[in-house]
């Protein structure tokens, strides 16, 4: 058997293997070193602003609904038929302008008939007035006619005492005495009654008034009219309509007296309210189809609304407006009482809610703050009012926000702002 070839198979990818290990292994102890080089601290590009502490009245951005305090339901005051309904939904009406016209043929009716019973009593009173009169003149004569009655008496006794004269005409001047004194009696009897009599006329003529006056504002109730100068909300009725006393039929309010409802933060409510206790004007101003809308706190309510978070603001507005409507939302921007040592930052200088970052010596050096308001400035932007102790004139504040920014980060300020 010829074991050459195998040999030689085995033999040569042995010695390429050991050849290429050797030379691998002069390539690894021959090449370069590396040069080991110090890592550098990277520095980042910020903007800063030198603090400036001063007296700031900051402002904040509440959200507020318009309403009225004069939110009117017209109802119907009397039974009727609609006859004319003379306004829509949306129209702006005049205080004492008609809205609804209601039948009024049967009230008319019982006007006319209270008037009559009215005019019948004092017809009477006129009459027991008259009768009171001649009662007074009449009752003179009658104790005039009793005189001569007691005289005639007398002489008719005088001459029976002389013989002169019968019993019969005595008896006959008794009762001619008798009579008169009757007469006498029920004619003083009439004049003293008199004052009942005209008491009851009278009380009659007062319950008649009424029962008038009563017909007469049925009449007036069938027209209604506008209480005041407003908006139209919402009409109930249309023309041929039977209406029920109490059915509402047209609502409105006063546009005069609209204001804003907004809730207060909670935060603020301790300065709103003794700002209104101290007569510190609160002012602000929403905008409304491009118009600056100016608005003052008039009151803060007097209860918590269930489900809201805390007070409400109530604010008048100062500028008449016939664009607003009741129902309406609007952002309103709040001027506060000034802050002594505030400062004023770019949103971008705030970082979570309450920190800052201060340059110092090309490191950020955190610091805690206050956020008192914002406010808007000459340019558009809104800043943020801030407050701490430990920031002083001059410290430059960085205003870019980084998302890696940590205490002793190396910043360099870039140099449109050194």
């Amino acid at each position: 058997m010829d074991h050459k070839p195998l040999l030689t198979r085995v033999l040569i990818p042995l010695g390429i293997l050991i050849f290429a290990s050797v030379i691998a292994a002069t390539l690894v102890i021959s090449r370069p070193s590396a040069t080991i080089r110090d890592s550098e601290e990277k520095s980042w590009i910020v903007s800063v602003v030198p603090a400036k502490p001063a007296a700031i009245s900051p402002q904040i951005t509440i959200y507020g609904k318009v309403e009225s305090p004069f939110m009117t339901r017209l109802t119907a005051a009397i039974g009727a038929d609609v006859e004319d309904v003379a306004i829509r939904e949306g129209e702006h009406v005049q205080k004492g302008q008609k809205l609804i016209q209601l039948a009024d043929s049967d009230y008319q009716l019982q006007l006319k008939q209270r008037n009559a019973e009215l005019a019948e009593i004092k017809a009477q009173i006129r009459s027991e007035l008259d009768r009171h009169k001649s009662d007074e003149q009449a009752l003179e004569h009658e104790k005039t006619l009793l005189d001569l009655a007691r005289k005639e008496l007398d002489r008719a006794r005088s001459l029976h005492r002389d013989n002169l004269s019968t019993q019969s005409h005595i008896d006959e001047a008794e009762q001619i005495v008798v009579k008169q004194q009757l007469a006498v009696n029920i004619r003083a009897l009439s004049v003293n009654d008199h004052g009942a009599r005209l008491a009851q006329l009278k009380a009659r003529a007062t319950k008649a008034e009424a029962l008038r006056d009563l017909a007469a504002l049925d009449v007036k109730r069938s027209s209604i009219k506008a209480p005041f100068t407003g908006k139209v909300t919402s009409v109930r009725v249309s023309p041929g309509d039977r209406t029920k006393v109490g059915d509402i039929l047209v609502e409105l309010y006063d546009h005069s007296t609209l204001e804003i409802r907004a809730q207060i933060p909670t935060q603020y409510e301790n300065t709103l309210q003794q700002a209104l206790a101290s007569d510190t004007a609160i002012t602000g101003f929403a905008l409304l189809s491009q118009q600056t809308i100016t608005v003052t706190l008039d009151r803060i309510s007097g209860k918590i609304i269930q489900g809201s978070g805390g007070l409400d603001g109530l604010f008048r507005i100062n500028d008449a407006n016939k664009q607003l409507q009741v129902g309406r939302t609007l952002e309103l921007r709040l001027s506060l009482p000034s802050i002594s040592n505030a400062i004023a930052l770019p949103r971008e200088a705030i970082y979570g809610s309450d920190r800052i970052y201060r340059l110092a010596e090309e490191r950020m050096s955190a610091l805690s703050v206050e956020r008192v308001g914002e406010m808007q400035m000459e340019d558009g932007n809104n800043y943020v009012i801030v407050k701490s102790s430990d920031i002083k004139a001059g410290d430059n504040i960085i205003t870019t926000q980084l998302p890696n920014a940590i205490d002793g980060l190396l910043v360099k300020v870039a140099e449109n702002t050194q």
